[in-house]
């Protein structure tokens, strides 16, 4: 399984992620550093087995690093870490999303994500509802509409 860290502190030329998963493990820490050594522009990746951080002074973007460590599965960056007081289920299904997403960008090499999916979906739905008549279910301007949406916000997330 493919840890989950958050970003803990970053600023030029420095990134330190936590991998909760493995504190006080040394050796997966380590194991971890040394699949993050040949992105191209990381100088050299440490390990804090206590703290189950790991530090990466680089000579690229934070974003290069990121990308790198979710493609050759080192780890999945935690979109929404954890908040004080934040409810156990939010955070479980945020990773079941954020799960379900990583298997979609496989399964399509990168292709389609779960938004897209849920695009081409409703999309799908409409189509049926307008060729079958069915005006029962989810109407198909409905599933129009949400379709519209989620590829409306997709868009406004991707840089540029």
């Amino acid at each position: 399984m493919i840890p989950s860290a958050v970003i803990a502190h970053t600023s030029a030329g420095r990134l330190r992620v936590k991998v909760a998963a493995y504190r006080g493990n040394a050796e997966s820490l380590w194991a971890l550093c040394e699949q993050l050594r040949p992105c191209p522009g990381v100088l050299t990746a440490n390990a804090n087995p206590v703290t189950g951080s790991v530090l990466v002074l680089h000579e690229t973007t934070d974003d290069a690093i990121l990308s790198f460590a979710r493609d050759k599965g080192v780890f999945i960056l935690d979109a929404n870490p954890p908040r004080k007081g934040e409810p156990s289920i939010r955070r479980a299904m945020t990773a079941t999303v954020a799960a379900a997403d990583d298997s979609f960008r496989k399964l399509s090499s990168g292709q389609i994500d779960l938004r897209m999916a849920s695009v081409m979906v409703l999309l799908a739905v409409g189509i049926f509802d307008i060729t079958s008549g069915n005006f029962a279910a989810i109407p198909w301007h409905a599933a129009f509409w949400y379709a519209l949406n989620i590829f409306l916000q997709s868009q406004q997330k991707q840089p540029a």
